[in-house]
């Protein structure tokens, strides 16, 4: 019999999403990331002057989400005003928009608004 379904059940199927691997070339590394959460969205946004270019919002995600293979962070809040001084506006943006991808959570093809019946 299956178990029941709870907050803490879902909790805890969250927070055991493996991380992904993303080969970064340009800088000779392999960054490693969990789906992004609200919270780390909005922690992003805060360190970005809100009219400033998406660009910039992407540097912050990577300086937020961006971990090793131990799970330590790579980057510190405080090294974004830096960050976006490299030249790497397209590196910035491949890598965020894969942070930003919605894990898979069901088979493709089928909704996830209903229930089977």
């Amino acid at each position: 019999m299956a178990s029941a379904t709870t907050f803490a059940s879902i909790k805890a199927a969250v927070r055991a999403i493996a991380p992904r691997s993303m080969e970064v070339p340009s800088w000779g590394a392999t960054i490693y990331f969990k789906p992004v959460t609200p919270h780390e969205r909005e922690v992003a946004s805060s360190l970005v002057d809100p009219k400033a270019p998406i660009t910039h919002f992407y540097a912050a995600l990577v300086a937020v989400k961006a971990q090793d293979e131990k799970g330590a962070c790579i980057f510190s809040n405080d090294q974004v005003k830096d960050m976006l001084d490299w030249p790497c506006e397209a590196t910035f943006t491949e890598i965020a928009l894969e942070m930003l991808k919605v894990p898979t959570l069901g088979e493709p093809g089928k909704s996830l608004r209903k229930a089977p019946t």
